[in-house]
């Protein structure tokens, strides 16, 4: 991995005085810096050229034929949101949970993927630069192609860092980047960027804004969501700790379908307004008909091979009747739109069945 000088909280001020954290986010999205620094400079280079020509073209299609229409369909039909939205499962993807919930002040996003330090481009060797971007490009490649981050492109010596890959998705999503900082959870889910020996988990905070609306946030913790791991490391306190949320889950692996994760499963149950979620998050027969109002658009296919035993029998019938609702775009695992399913969970008012 590099080992290189570092922006935000993770290096020193005169570093982030050379190159500002938005300008960075910039520079990996192949989007030109705002402002006159070193970074400026860089993109009139052929590998920023290729580099920026390659993601253009790609959230640009990508914008078009998933993006947009996922943002029409929330605001159709998801309603009023929580301020606050988790992404158990959800790695670097911001920006899908973005289109589903645009107006959240607070996005949490977590898995296994490591968080890792951000270099300043500035600072590196035109080989370093070359390979940054196009470990960049590699790391997103499954994303654009597919539409989630797969584990082993992200677990490879080369990846960049989720850090990286945030900071880019919020460029191309017309983000600019206020602050970025280094921070760690105790046991009890309380917050601070001062480590010591009580510090039990890392992650990021970015703090954002997109167009005129008011600063966002989104934090990302590397973090093992199984029943054993998750209750060591303070990460559900700190979320409870949000208050009322709503909750996002898509190519999840399945992993909600297994006993091992029931305590992430029951905590999105019961902390949540709305849940919004492919076939991998939580089964259909989790969720109880005296406490959840629940819409299933799209048409359901069973997964197929070692994932064959994840197949929802009632999720077939309820997506596959006469009062079928199709969706126009693609989402999780599903190979087009035409074969997506996406769930819709809304916690019944109190006092109304």
């Amino acid at each position: 991995m590099y080992a290189l000088p570092l922006i935000a909280t993770l290096c020193t001020r005169q570093a982030v005085a050379e190159s500002n954290y938005a300008d960075i986010a910039r520079y990996l999205a192949g989007i030109p810096p705002t402002s006159p620094s070193a970074l400026g400079e860089l993109t009139d280079t052929p590998e920023w050229k290729v580099h920026a020509k390659y993601l253009g073209a790609r959230w640009a299609q990508l914008e078009q034929i998933q993006l947009a229409k996922v943002r029409k369909f929330a605001d159709r039909e998801l309603g009023a949101r929580q301020p606050v939205v988790s992404y158990m499962f959800g790695g670097p993807d911001f920006a899908y949970i973005n289109a589903f919930f645009p107006a959240a002040t607070t996005y949490i996003l977590s898995g296994l993927e490591p968080v890792l330090d951000i270099p300043d481009p500035a600072s590196l060797t035109p080989i370093e630069r070359t390979n940054l971007l196009f470990e960049v490009r590699a790391s997103t490649r499954t994303f654009f192609e597919k539409g989630f981050f797969r584990t082993e492109d992200m677990h490879s010596p080369g990846f960049p860092g989720v850090v990286q890959l945030l900071s880019m998705i919020i460029a191309r999503s017309e983000g600019e980047i206020l602050s970025l900082d280094r921070v760690y959870l105790d046991s009890e889910g309380k917050l601070t960027n001062v480590l010591d020996e009580s510090r039990k988990l890392f992650g990021a905070r970015i703090r954002f804004t997109i167009h005129d609306q008011p600063p966002q946030e989104v934090f990302y913790f590397s973090v093992d969501l199984s029943n054993k791991s998750i209750v060591e490391t303070g990460f559900l306190k700190f979320c409870a700790a949000m208050g009322s949320a709503d909750a996002f889950v898509k190519s999840a692996s399945y992993l909600p379908h297994e006993g091992d994760f029931s305590v992430v499963r029951d905590f999105i149950l019961e902390h949540s307004q709305i849940v919004v979620q492919d076939d991998s998050g939580i089964p259909l027969r989790n969720f109880s008909k005296g406490t959840w109002d629940v819409r299933v658009f799209g048409h359901y296919r069973a997964p197929i091979g070692p994932m064959s035993k994840y197949y929802q029998p009632d999720l077939e019938t309820e997506a596959n009747g006469t009062k079928r609702i199709p969706v126009d775009f693609k989402i999780g695992y599903a190979g087009s739109a035409r074969d997506s399913i996406l769930l819709v969970g809304r916690r019944k008012q109190v006092g109304k069945q």
